[in-house]
């Protein structure tokens, strides 16, 4: 008897923490519900628990959210570390937008090189404007020897 009561009670432990939302899918899912439906505060939340369970695509619009800074105070640095986790984690898109940030200055020095290696792992991955960034930063810059990565 004392084993199910104590059982149930951490059941329901766990349930009122939200372990068993279990997996970082379902975090992202309930997180874009939440910013699509207008409660973009909330969503931050299920973006940051998503990102940790090593949700790529969270990690990247969770980047979006500081780089922005239209929900939460503006931080570049902060979205620099997320784009980079997104990438790293397979997002050629969060590769797209560090490269820019990169690029531009934003969050980190101007550093063209990082820029171009990036925009090259997102061109290579699809996202066609990295490609057409890389195009434009050759014309821009006659020392950037860069392929186009497709």
């Amino acid at each position: 008897m004392q084993r199910t009561i104590f059982a149930t009670m951490v059941a329901f432990s766990l349930l009122s923490v939200g372990i068993f939302y279990n997996n970082a899918d379902d975090y992202y899912k309930k997180a874009n519900k939440l910013y699509t439906n207008g409660d973009k505060v909330k969503s931050i939340k299920f973006f940051t628990k998503s990102c940790n369970g090593n949700y790529a695509l969270a990690c990247t619009r969770l980047a979006n959210i500081y780089e922005m800074g239209n929900i939460v105070t503006k931080d570049y640095e902060k979205a620099m570390q997320l784009y980079d986790k997104g990438c790293k984690q397979g997002d050629a898109r969060g590769c797209w937008y560090l490269a820019s940030m990169y690029e531009s200055g934003r969050g980190a020095k101007v550093d063209i090189e990082k820029a171009l290696n990036l925009y090259n792992k997102a061109c290579k991955n699809n996202i066609s404007i990295a490609c057409d960034d890389i195009k434009e930063l050759q014309k821009l810059n006659k020392n950037v020897k860069a392929s186009v990565g497709r």
